[in-house]
């Protein structure tokens, strides 16, 4: 955005981008042709409400002839041109404007704005690459130019600052991967010849544990990154027992601090950790009870502290209250330790998120009846 901020919104279900749309206070949509359906029932619902339009730009696919009636194509929209001459009546920019506003569950309850600035973002991307202790990233050279594999959603924090910022900054070939279909993303793995894979745990637990999945599938392989959730070890261990020439690796963060707090130093396999804080990075145990800290070994909830904690919640104040004490600290709600080396662990929650996919979502919802339970059935080394 030039000016302004982005919402990335995920796409499950056309109620849930209705709600963001209505709390961001949204005034347009960028979409793509497979969800503009539900897109469009959010979007009607809302100018209902307004009483005004809210245009709906379209990216269309390869295969697209024609898009929507009262859609805005965005490749006419550019090849137009676009009118940039009142720009500079709004030139308001500063490094802690706002840029993006992804929805998360936080660290309880329904999913709250995020409100991260420019210089939250950077920042946390700039404390992943500069120090060489945890950087694996490889920037771009006359020789070398890193091929990573988009499959992470750009509306998840962890594949923002993955794949659409820190891997970008590198000069990496980023190759975007719309859905994951198992045999697909393997073969596009070996068609780029990719050399950096950014996961999520079922993922990963698919390669390592699928028999279809081969070594030589990892041929260009340097480096997989996990994230999002923790990641069994015995995962781990049969990913490098198929792929051992694989650097693997692993960090912890949530959305409010942009989103990286550990990562794994270089030559570490403590893999039950989630590494040591990053540069510039205050990290604590505390009694929930209490609010005192812990030392070694002794359990309690996760705190960050640093120039990457979010702003707050957007229209919540409350919310940003209870999770950023008077003295910046945020609460993650997340129960963990750390040891004698300052490697942190996570071992629970205190709040009542699980993860579906790498992505979190309340337990129960207040209105929901016997009718509205599913039923899933896991299988052995399913992905999902």
């Amino acid at each position: 955005m030039i000016y302004g901020s982005s919402v990335r919104i995920c796409h499950c279900f056309a109620e849930e981008i209705g709600k963001q749309l209505r709390d961001s206070g949204a005034v347009g949509v960028v979409t793509i042709s497979d969800i503009y359906s539900k897109v469009s029932k959010a979007v009607a619902v809302l100018e209902a409400e307004r009483k005004s339009k809210i245009p709906i730009i379209l990216t269309p696919g390869l295969e697209d002839k024609a898009i929507p009636r009262g859609t805005i194509n965005f490749q006419d929209m550019t090849h137009k041109g676009i009118d940039t001459s009142n720009l500079g009546a709004h030139n308001m920019l500063s490094p802690d404007s706002l840029v993006v506003l992804p929805y998360s569950s936080g660290t309880t309850g329904l999913p709250k704005g995020v409100k991260l600035s420019h210089r939250h973002l950077i920042t946390n991307c700039l404390q992943v690459l500069s120090e060489p202790k945890i950087c694996r990233a490889e920037r771009a050279t006359d020789d070398f130019r890193e091929i990573v594999p988009a499959l992470l959603p750009f509306y998840h924090i962890y594949g923002l600052l993955s794949l659409a910022i820190a891997s970008l900054y590198c000069g990496a070939k980023v190759v975007t991967v719309p859905t994951f279909e198992p045999a697909q993303f393997i073969s596009t793995v070996v068609k780029y010849k990719a050399t950096a894979l950014y996961l999520v745990p079922p993922v990963i637990q698919f390669m390592s544990s699928h028999p279809d999945v081969k070594t030589s599938d990892f041929e260009t392989v340097r480096l997989v990154n996990s994230g999002a959730a923790p990641i069994g070890y015995n995962d781990v261990e049969r990913l490098l027992e198929k792929a051992p020439h694989v650097e693997f690796t692993q960090g912890y963060g949530l959305t409010e601090s942009s989103p990286a707090a550990t990562i794994l130093e270089k030559g570490s396999t403590n893999y039950k950790s989630c590494g040591k804080p990053i540069p510039n990075t205050e990290m604590k145990i505390v009694n929930m009870d209490t609010n005192m800290n812990l030392g070694p070994g002794e359990a309690g909830e996760v705190c960050i502290r640093g120039p990457q904690v979010m702003a707050g919640y957007h229209n919540n104040p409350q919310a940003t209250a209870e999770t950023i004490d008077p003295s910046g600290w945020l609460h993650t709600g997340d129960m963990g330790y750390y040891d004698e080396e300052n490697d942190f662990y996570i071992v629970d929650r205190y709040k009542e998120l699980i993860k579906v996919k790498g992505l979190q979502h309340s337990q129960l919802r207040r209105g929901h009846t016997s009718q509205d339970t599913i039923y899933t059935e896991y299988k052995k080394n399913d992905p999902h």
